[in-house]
């Protein structure tokens, strides 16, 4: 849903200025503000040839008759004509143009409008933060005009883009500054839309109370409108409203308004919007007969606006088609002039230099038969000397690449039994925990007979305990050193697991990393102080969660 009003300027901006003598000293002219007139008439009838045929003639007209303002507002309207065809590329270009224009011969009293035109172009291809700039120098040159209207224009489209952008508060400080100016100037058209403006940020909010305030507000100032659309978006809004607070009767009351609004003004995508709610306040009251009924409406209008669009799409390929036909035959025109010009002017030079060579020529030609001669075994003597040389390059080139290559290989076989020999120190490590946990368990086979000895015999036992744990003490290496050694010779190979299958848990990780080293599940069990066939359950339920088949194997697919 639109509820968020835009004030664009670009065919506003027509003929301002034009019928007095403005700051750089251009005088009014009569034939460019006509055809100017016709240009900005026939955009507004949608007739897109002869709009662009009467603002390219200003274009022309000014630019051979160095009437710098038409020059700019034929390039700003221009690009409101590509606006009004929906080519946004053509538009922007078109007003970047009429602002280097007007930053060039100082016509700042069109730079308010040229950035508020650029600003509608990223703001309607939601690129907020773009759009916000180009509002905010917009913004500044209103208030160092002291232009109040404008100022307010320029902080109705900052909210807007500030709401989008999701700055909220911001924005409803730029709607309430607005709304005061446009009091100010009896504006009661734009105070309305402002106002609505509002109350639809208090309306996504959730604030139905307030929003609801000002949705009347806005309602009751259009009234006395002579734009009537905007009375069916204040309209449409109230429903929405009365429709959360569950006053069902007065939802369809101001909606019923809204769609004979929309209607009458064939606005598509509006009606589809409020036979939309028409069917959810029927779905509200139990009446699905009606709901469905409303639905369907909604559903055909969208249908119909799909064809339109694509209509209109066709329509607009082919006018973009036709005009650069159009303008590449008038091109290769010019082009084509230019060249026989310069073929004729170089064919005359051409005549001429030829009847002097000729004349040289026969007069030289015996000299330079001899010549040639000398020459020519001269160049053959180089022609040798430079096939000789380069197969002597290419020769070496040769033999630096066998080198290159032998190189290569070693480096790779020097880096295959590095990680061969990093392997085997895992392979180690991963034995010493194996060899640690038979040592605990011998210690724990020796600390079980402690009950059964005699009192002589147990100070025996607390000495062979000791022996064992001051063994222990030098195998300092557990999980975390082991790991970090078995990152820096496997990268990644940890997180790479953990990233595709999150899943797996610390003790699937230590078996993937042990399946990995190729080693026994003898050796795992020991590792793990389990028994082999706990093991076997362990990797079975790991293949279970890597998603692997049974002919597939474990340690073949890790080592991968």
């Amino acid at each position: 849903m639109l509820h968020r009003l835009l004030f664009g300027l670009s065919l506003c901006m027509g003929i301002m200025g034009c019928h007095h003598q403005v700051e750089n000293g251009d005088i009014s002219d009569p034939q460019l503000d006509s055809l100017l007139l016709k240009g900005i008439s026939k955009t507004r009838e949608l007739q897109f040839d002869q709009a662009h045929e009467y603002l390219t003639t200003v274009m022309n007209l000014a630019e051979a008759g160095n009437k710098s303002r038409y020059l700019i507002l034929a390039n700003l309207n221009m690009g409101g004509l590509y606006h009004h065809f929906g080519s946004q590329d053509e538009a922007l270009r078109y007003f970047f143009q009429s602002l280097e224009l007007a930053q060039k011969y100082g016509q700042d009293d069109l730079l308010n409008s040229i950035y508020n035109n650029i600003g509608i172009i990223y703001m309607q291809n939601k690129s907020y933060e773009k759009a916000l700039e180009y509002y905010t120098q917009a913004l500044e040159i209103s208030r160092q005009r002291e232009q109040e209207w404008r100022v307010g224009t320029n902080l109705v489209n900052m909210g807007s883009t500030l709401d989008a952008l999701g700055r909220t508060a911001d924005a409803l400080r730029a709607f309430e500054e607005a709304q005061a100016i446009f009091r100010n100037v009896n504006d009661s058209i734009n105070l309305g839309a402002t106002i609505n403006n509002t109350g639809s940020i208090y309306f996504d909010q959730h604030d139905y109370a307030i929003a609801l305030k000002h949705y009347r507000d806005a309602y009751a100032l259009s009234s006395t409108s002579t734009q009537p659309w905007y009375r069916w978006e204040y309209s449409l809004n109230l429903g929405k409203c009365y429709y959360q607070f569950d006053a069902l009767d007065s939802a369809r009351y101001y909606i019923d308004q809204a769609e004979v609004g929309f209607r009458s003004t064939d606005n598509t995508e509006m009606l589809i919007e409020a036979y939309s709610w028409k069917s959810r306040i029927e779905r509200a009251r139990g009446d699905f007969e009606n709901a469905l009924h409303f639905a369907e409406i909604a559903l055909a209008h969208k249908d119909s606006l799909l064809e339109e669009k694509a209509a209109k799409w066709v329509s607009e390929l082919q006018m973009n088609f036709e005009f650069g036909k159009k303008e590449t035959e008038l091109e290769l025109m010019r082009e084509l002039a230019q060249r026989r010009q310069f073929l004729w002017i170089g064919t005359v030079i051409a005549g001429i230099i030829f009847a002097v060579l000729l004349i040289i020529t026969m007069r030289t030609t015996n000299q330079n038969l001899r010549q040639k001669n000398v020459i020519l075994e001269q160049e053959q003597a180089v022609t040798q000397l430079n096939i000789e040389k380069n197969q002597a390059q290419q020769e070496q080139l040769r033999q630096e690449m066998i080198a290159k290559e032998r190189l290569n290989t070693l480096e790779q076989e020097s880096l295959r039994q590095k990680i061969a020999f990093r392997d085997r120190e895992l392979v180690g490590k991963a034995l010493h925990l194996v060899n640690k946990n038979e040592m605990f368990s011998a210690l724990q086979e020796v600390l079980s007979t402690y009950k059964k000895q005699s009192e002589a015999d147990r100070e025996r036992v607390i000495r062979e305990a000791l022996n064992l744990l001051k063994s222990a003490q030098n195998m300092d290496q557990d999980w975390a050193a082991f790991k970090i050694h078995f990152e820096e010779v496997h990268p990644n190979f940890f997180s790479g697991l953990h990233h595709r299958y999150p899943e797996l848990s610390s003790g699937d990780l230590r078996m993937c990393a042990y399946l990995r080293l190729d080693l026994t599940a003898k050796e795992i069990a020991q590792i793990f102080n389990i028994s082999p066939d706990s093991v076997r359950k362990r990797k079975q339920r790991l293949r279970e969660k890597l998603g692997l088949g049974a002919e597939e194997d474990l340690g073949d697919w890790l080592r991968r």
